[in-house]
């Protein structure tokens, strides 16, 4: 083993193997106490050569992209909260009193009784002193002080003060929020892109969001300009053009196109927004889907069916849900009481087995039952389980 240059000299050149391993040493108690990856580039610039140096460059870029960005998925144990990652492994172990997703590198959780954020490695990276808190969406996240709501950016400085009743996440550049009694839209800078007018409100995708006039629903530009009239019993949400639509309570669902265009007819009893290219609907009493123009591409079968994420879709089967491919192939069997979509390579699924005081997932809560919760993989093996 050689040693750096500049440790040579400062051990006086010796290269015995227990000296050696005293400098390796050394190196690594420094390094622990350099506070930032900008310390450690150069910390180990200056004490290793070019060559060295290269080498460890190479090995925190290999860390970064194997280890830092590595998506972590929230567990409880024993009323406490943490994360695993995507093999199951706890890499924050549960010690929060609440907590939330990782999303653009920061978690919210709650810290004895109040919020804050942490890094993936489990450190305080915005300290705790927020009354609730969300995940981060284009830069920046919701948060409370008190009963008022507002944004935070991702250093924790409050980008938009608190000041609305209700606050939601930022899309397409606006955030939907509710200020006396009425919803509107904020911009990134707080001023108010659409004014408060509506009893409620979509959140905008692709540019337009679904709110109500008189009763029947429309489609607002970023600007609060009706640029598809008030007509629909029903309005979805946008995706690559399309959006899920009925005219009266009682009538089928169709498709519309961002012009108000009823592009795919209503033909089904009911239907859900496009995902991954395809649409969950439901014809004749059981659920299929299709493709953007309108054809049945996977024939409806089942009792019931969520839409595509990463490749796969969660269907039910007399009762039980498994998960099928883009062509309708079951892909994991129905064996789970309930089950939520494919997100990072992993599921959460429920299983019920009796009565009892409720089950509470992450984005899913059973009342009056008993089971267990946990995350599965795409070959629908359990990566980590709740207990009983």
């Amino acid at each position: 083993m050689v040693l750096p240059d500049r440790a040579e000299q400062i051990v006086g050149r010796e290269r015995n193997q227990r000296t050696c391993h005293r400098q390796l040493a050394l190196n690594a108690v420094v390094a622990r106490r350099v506070n930032s990856i900008v310390g450690l580039l150069i910390y180990f610039s200056v004490m290793l050569s070019p060559k060295r140096t290269l080498v460890f460059l190479i090995a925190l870029v290999v860390f970064v992209v194997n280890v830092a960005g590595s998506p972590l998925f929230l567990v409880v144990e024993n009323g406490k909260f943490g994360y695993i990652n995507g093999s199951g492994k706890m890499i924050i172990k549960p010690h929060f009193t609440d907590a939330g997703h990782f999303s653009q590198g920061l978690a919210p959780v709650k810290i004895d009784s109040k919020w804050g954020y942490i890094n993936p490695a489990g450190t305080v990276a915005i300290k705790p002193q927020f009354d609730d808190a969300d995940q981060f969406a284009e830069g920046l996240a919701r948060i409370a002080i008190g009963d008022r709501f507002g944004y935070v950016d991702r250093v924790g400085t409050v980008a938009i003060k608190p000041a609305f009743d209700v606050a939601s996440y930022f899309n397409d550049g606006l955030a939907l929020v509710k200020s006396s009694g009425q919803w509107g839209f904020v911009n990134r800078t707080g001023d108010f892109a659409v004014k408060p007018r509506f009893d409620f409100a979509n959140e905008f995708s692709e540019g337009l969001a679904a709110v109500p006039v008189n009763g029947k629903l429309g489609y607002i530009d970023r600007s609060g300009t009706f640029v598809i009239a008030p007509r629909f019993f029903l309005a979805g949400r946008f995706r690559r053009g399309l959006a899920v639509a009925a005219l009266e309570r009682d009538s089928a669902y169709g498709f519309i196109d961002t012009h108000g265009n009823m592009v795919i007819k209503p033909t089904f009893s009911e239907a859900a927004d496009f995902s991954d290219g395809l649409a969950p609907v439901k014809l004749n009493g059981k659920w299929g889907f299709i493709n953007s123009t309108g054809h049945v591409v996977i024939r409806p079968r089942f009792n019931h069916a969520h839409g595509f994420s990463e490749g796969l879709a969660a269907v039910e089967i007399n009762g039980k849900w498994g998960f099928i491919d883009r062509t309708g192939v079951l892909r994991i069997k129905p064996m789970f009481s309930e089950a939520l979509a494919f997100q990072d390579g992993l599921a959460i699924v429920v299983r019920i087995t009796g009565r009892g005081g409720g089950i509470a997932a992450p984005g899913l809560s059973i009342s009056d039952v008993s089971g267990t919760w946990g995350y599965i993989n795409r070959r629908g093996r359990y990566v980590w389980q709740s207990s009983d």
